[in-house]
Order: structure tokens, then sequence, then C-alpha cells
């Protein structure tokens, strides 16, 4: 009996740790690059609560090989909404290993004349939500189901 519980408490324990570390890494994170059939896409990285939630918001512009990753902790559903976000964008959700779940494509930019209601509203299940310009997944080639290589760059 003593054997299982220290088994047990060994492997809590050992979770605790990994999951410490993982997200540790996660907060060093300083850039990100979407690669997808050879070509590049700069990413910048939000991973904090107030990055999350400013995202793009307020640019009028996005440069042609840029883009935001956001960064969870857990997949979920994801709920993205476009208020003052001024530039159409493709919002691709991704599952822990890189799956594509689901492409939303051309959405609307926020416009002053919209109400809340009108607001383009978009979710689906992620780990991670990357957005680019509108258009740019149809000339990348990005498919849901298949997997897009995300390459990390850490502060040291």
């Amino acid at each position: 009996m003593k054997k299982i519980i220290l088994i047990s408490l060994s492997i809590i324990i050992i979770t605790f740790i990994l999951v410490y570390f993982f997200n540790k890494k996660n907060e060093n994170i300083k850039s990100a690059v979407m690669i997808v059939n050879r070509e590049s896409i700069n990413l910048e990285v939000a991973r904090t609560e107030q990055q999350k939630e400013l995202g793009l918001m307020f640019r009028k512009k996005l440069c042609d090989k840029c883009g935001m990753i956001f960064i969870f902790d857990e997949e979920e559903s994801r709920t993205f909404w476009m208020k003052n976000t001024y530039i159409p964008l493709d919002i691709i959700f991704l599952s822990k290993n890189m799956k594509v779940n689901k492409i939303f494509k051309n959405v609307e930019e926020y416009n002053e004349n919209m109400s809340d209601d009108e607001l383009p509203k978009i979710e689906s299940y992620a780990k991670y939500v990357i957005e680019i310009n509108a258009g740019q997944s149809e000339k990348l080639g990005i498919k849901e189901g298949e997997k897009v290589k995300i390459k990390f760059f850490f502060n040291n």
C-alpha cells in the first residue's frame, strides 16, 4: 500500500514539474515563424492575457508576410471577435499538435458604424490561433485537417 501511495505521489509531483517548466518555456517565446509550402510568415506572439485581448486591434495594416499567434495553456473552444480590428483577416485555429481545426477566411474588418451585435464573431476549438492577412491562407495553400509547421524563438 505504501508503495502505491509513493508511486502516485511521485507521478503527481513529476506532472506538476513538467507543467511548470512547459509554461515557463511558453513565457520565454519571443517570436515565431509559420512555414507552409516553403513560404514563411513572421508571427508576433500573444502570450499574456493583455496581449491576447489586444491582439491586432487598432492597427491599420499588417505586412504581407506577418501575423500573430495566440498561445493558450489548454486546447478548448476559443472565441474571437473583431472589435477595433481594422484589418480583414484569415483566422486559423490549431490543435495542440498544430493540425488546422478550422480556417475562417476573409473575416470582415471592424467598421465604426457596426453595433456590437454586427461584429464578426468566430469560434472553434484550439490551443493556438493564428491571424494573418485576408487571402493569405488561400495563397499559402493552408487546408483544414493538415498540419502547419511553427518554429518558435526563445529569449535567452
